[in-house]
């Protein structure tokens, strides 16, 4: 919950920077998430679905912190979290055909997009990147994005906005991509589905985040 909350912020352009109203709510949060982690770069113990999430929704919002502030006190505890990822995609088979929670693949890409993202805007400002990412863990999710991105329409609405979303920070610019244009069009018409009216906190950040 903490993650989620701070990620709103950042994605509205706040940080822990600043004189803003929000500035020391989000240093609080972003130091509570930096305590949670362990020596292992995980934030949750376990390898159930709540752990799993946990760990990817912490490591995405210090990566947003990262995004926004090049902080080195994010840069540490980002890329423990990413190398967790690494280990963890071992024994639970992220980015493959027929995993079982492709929703959970979505959510541990992310946090590693982002740090490409940074990387990328790093390059074009003439700086070394700073945050080291596994490319045979990008290229794995790039092959998972694009078996996601043709005209079928997932049926999931937090996989539809979650893949949307990779591909803006893998580098797909919705001026220059109709097809990704199209993509974010068809999910705004599209109601969530699956049989529940509801819709959890994670799956509503994704589903926004097609329309940022």
């Amino acid at each position: 919950t903490t993650a989620l909350a701070l990620q709103a912020f950042f994605r509205l352009g706040y940080t822990n920077r600043g004189t803003h109203d929000y500035a020391k709510v989000i240093s609080r949060g972003a130091r509570f998430l930096k305590r949670l982690q362990q020596e292992d770069g995980r934030f949750m113990r376990g390898s159930s679905s709540r752990s799993l999430y946990g760990h990817a929704a912490a490591t995405l919002a210090l990566g947003e912190a990262y995004d926004g502030t090049y902080s080195p006190l994010f840069r540490k505890s980002v890329q423990a979290g990413l190398d967790a990822i690494a280990v963890l995609r071992a024994s639970h088979g992220f980015w493959v055909e027929g995993t079982p929670d492709p929703i959970l693949s979505v959510w541990m890409a992310l946090p590693v997009a982002v740090a490409v993202a940074c990387n990328a805007r790093d390059e074009v400002r003439g700086r070394t990147p700073k945050l080291h990412v596994n490319e045979a863990m990008v290229d794995a999710i790039r092959k998972w994005v694009a078996r996601r991105s043709g005209p079928t329409i997932e049926h999931q609405v937090a996989l539809r906005a979650g893949v949307i979303r990779l591909r803006v920070l893998l580098g797909e610019d919705f001026g220059e991509s109709a097809g990704l244009k199209e993509a974010r069009e068809r999910h705004g018409r599209l109601r969530p589905d699956g049989g529940s009216a509801a819709i959890d906190m994670a799956d509503l950040s994704l589903g926004l985040d097609a329309f940022r």
